[in-house]
């Protein structure tokens, strides 16, 4: 290798076949790594760990095949002999850790850039351009969505193959806050969906998902919403603004400056408001909003920015502008933030999902929303919640329809006509995992008991019985977590900063643990350190080959893990945990946890290179599986 790398890549792993067909998902990874570097010039050294070999079985460096010439990747295997991990707790029971694992490699990178992956993994072309690029910056830390693909990638279809099929092939999509189906099978759910509406995120800016499918953009620093105002109505543009986890009940302003830098509106308020900007006339159809949160006092010049959310971006309406701001039409307004007044409160735990349109107002002025059959809204249930909830409808129609309203495990919580208006209770049910129980509303006609998809009713409130105003400004704070946008899921297939940062952090904690929550504790340890954390858009994307059901993490395999990591006895980090740590670390600066040896610092530990001379294009599949035992 001739050149300097500008990033090391570091993964760990062993020849035991942990997850199912590990040395095929290895050698993809491996293959497609190389190749990928070689095809778009990055200087790279791929630093794989082989943690605690198992006795009787090839080393990582002979079993796998590689080729005679990496090109610009160079390849470093560092083994962790038997004797280091029998130190360890939990030895007997679970024969890699993976997280000290990564330590070890991160502390002998030697690149300015450390990406910390897993070997099961693969990075599109749009992704390995960008990091070619060398346009990586201190001061950052770097994140993905993680899209998982089927598990029988094709290993003989070298890497364009490999990538069209995980493409093509995907299981689900692993987003900040959420697991959620593919694309195709999906659309951003709730009033966010702002498609068509004249905006759009621009850089900085990226849609994002609550577990419920409630949809945001999430921002930071100087953040971009390209902008056509509508040809009629009013040239205001509304958001809900929420600013992020640094901030927790603290003032902050919200500054909007246009293309020329003129600055359009700072708005000071405190955790999340309403915002209205009314936005001059402009020469050219589409113009580009600068927007950014800092700080309403102590404001440093050096500070990390803050970052935002916002929720139910759109243009406001003539009712809008008439009920929330006392506005008339044609007159001259000047931007303002009002309370985000809708038919639920979250901080009651509530949460509307598909089948909802935008608020609207009655003449009087109060704000509703139609919801049409096969609407569906959430409600956590907690034992410090009140349980019944409430709805206020109203039929639009004079005819009368059938209400059905059913939680998603099939129970019937609601089974009544509907004339008129009325005021229905729904009982509490048992919570469904996680605490949060979902519930669809049927519309049928009276007469002929069949689904009317082109009926709605008008709901006024969505309430839960006893909270009033004092629980109500107890709950508020609760409701939107102030330390949950940093993005944690999946993040142990990808993490990347410089190297500096990894070694300020002394790398992940070396907990004696399942590596479960780890890696999501570090994050917030960077971010609570003052790195500003950047999620690469589409189209980058990275792959993850689906392992065995219940070796690692899954929405399906989830209990099945939990149960074999238990009856070992093996201990591991709950998000509960990490989040309190999180806040702790928010307030006071990041946790370090490892002392100056951290990654086996003090160990002399072999290095090796891979033995070559197969090249990639002609590796026998069978070569990968007789190793297997197949």
């Amino acid at each position: 290798m001739s050149q300097d790398p500008y990033i090391s890549v570091v993964a760990t792993s062993r020849n035991d076949d942990h997850g199912g067909n590990m040395l095929r998902r290895m050698q993809i990874f491996v293959n497609a790594w190389i190749e990928q570097c070689r095809r778009h010039g990055l200087a790279s050294e791929l630093i794989l760990v082989e943690w605690n070999p198992p006795p009787g079985r090839a080393s990582l460096a002979e079993v796998l095949q590689w080729p005679a010439e990496p090109g610009p990747c160079e390849v470093r295997i560092v083994t962790v002999p038997e004797a280091l991990h029998r130190r360890l707790r939990h030895a007997e029971s679970l024969p890699l850790f993976q997280m000290i694992g990564k330590n070890v490699g991160i502390r002998r990178a030697r690149a300015p850039f450390v990406l910390v992956t897993n070997v099961d993994i693969l990075f599109n072309d749009e992704l390995v351009t960008f990091l070619a690029s060398k346009r990586l910056e201190k001061g950052r830390f770097y994140r993905i969505d993680r899209s998982d693909a089927m598990s029988e990638v094709p290993l003989e279809a070298g890497v364009v193959g490999q990538l069209e099929y995980c493409r093509t092939h995907l299981l689900r999509v692993n987003q900040r806050e959420a697991t959620f189906p593919p694309p195709a099978a999906h659309g951003a759910t709730g009033s966010s969906d702002q498609a068509g509406s004249g905006l759009r995120p621009g850089l900085g800016l990226g849609l994002d998902r609550r577990p419920t499918g409630e949809a945001y953009l999430a921002g930071c620093s100087e953040a971009t919403l390209i902008v056509e105002p509508p040809s009629t109505g009013p040239r205001v543009l509304r958001m809900t603004v929420e600013a992020g986890p640094q901030l927790g009940r603290e003032a902050f302003t919200f500054h909007v400056h246009d293309d020329a830098g003129r600055l359009l509106t700072a708005l000071q308020f405190r955790s999340q408001q309403r915002v209205f900007i009314p936005l001059p006339e402009a020469r050219g159809s589409e113009t580009a909003l600068h927007l950014r949160v800092e700080r309403a006092a102590r404001h440093r010049v050096d500070e990390p920015p803050v970052e935002f959310r916002l929720f139910e971006w759109g243009w406001a309406s003539h009712d809008e502008l008439r009920f929330e701001l006392a506005a008339t039409t044609g007159q001259a307004m000047e931007s303002r933030a009002v309370p985000a007044r809708d038919v639920y409160e979250l901080a009651e735990g509530l949460s509307l999902q598909d089948g909802w349109g935008e608020r609207e107002f009655t003449p009087e002025g109060q704000v509703y929303r139609r919801a049409a059959h096969g609407a569906r809204f959430s409600s956590y249930t907690a034992a410090r919640l009140p349980g019944r909830l409430v709805l206020d409808l109203e039929l639009e129609t004079g005819s009368a329809l059938d209400l059905q309203i059913a939680a998603d495990s099939g129970r019937v919580a609601v089974q009544r006509k509907l004339v008129g208006g009325a005021r229905v209770q729904v009982p509490v049910l048992e919570p469904e995992p996680g605490g949060r129980t979902a519930y669809t509303l049927g519309l049928t006609d009276d007469r002929e008991a069949a689904a009317m998809p082109d009926r709605s009713v008008r709901v006024h409130g969505l309430f839960r019985v006893g909270v009033g105003p004092s629980l109500r400004r107890l709950l508020r704070p609760l409701a939107r977590p102030r330390v949950d946008l940093v993005h944690t899921n999946g993040c142990g297939d990808f993490t990347l900063m410089h190297r500096d940062h990894w070694a300020r952090l002394r790398g992940y904690p070396e907990w004696e643990a399942y590596s479960m929550n780890i890696d999501g504790f570090t994050c917030y340890a960077a971010h609570a350190d003052g790195l500003q954390e950047v999620v690469f858009r589409e189209p980058m994307r990275i792959y993850h080959i689906e392992h065995g059901l219940g070796s690692g993490w899954s929405p399906e395999g989830e209990k099945k893990l939990y149960e074999r990591i238990t009856s070992r006895g093996i201990t591991w980090i709950s998000k509960e945990q990490v989040l309190a740590d999180a806040r702790r670390m928010y307030l006071r600066g990041p946790l370090v946890t490892n002392d100056d040896a951290w990654g086996m610092g003090r160990e002399a530990l072999p290095e090796s290179q891979p033995v070559r001379g197969t090249p990639v294009d002609s590796v026998p599949v069978t070569a990968i599986r007789n190793e297997r035992g197949d």
